[in-house]
């Protein structure tokens, strides 16, 4: 239960600053770290990257007890360790056989 207050407590700081974000109408500016987010979906984008300033790693691995940030940050950590150094590999399509 006080794991889920403080994850709580998290994410309504990310979304306060995320708010409270320099927005000069072309950009949204993180107030943790600087870095500005372009485009469309600038918003929804600072709303990521800020949660690489949170403690939080909901995001687990299959293979290894690593967790990370997001799905991307998997993607990296399977790609470059479990399947770089080890013998399983990404299912392929089977080809007919045409002998």
């Amino acid at each position: 239960m006080h794991n889920d207050k403080k994850l709580l407590r998290q994410r309504f700081a990310v979304l306060q600053a995320v708010r409270g974000a320099v927005s000069e109408g072309l950009f949204v500016q993180c107030p943790a770290c600087g870095k500005k987010c372009f485009g469309r979906n600038r918003k929804q984008n600072m709303v990521h990257h800020m949660a690489t300033h949170s403690r939080e790693r909901p995001v687990t691995c299959p293979h290894c007890p690593y967790r990370a940030a997001s799905e991307s940050q998997l993607f990296r950590h399977i790609t470059m360790l479990h399947l770089k150094y080890s013998s399983f590999s990404l299912p392929t399509q089977n080809t007919p056989n045409t002998s």
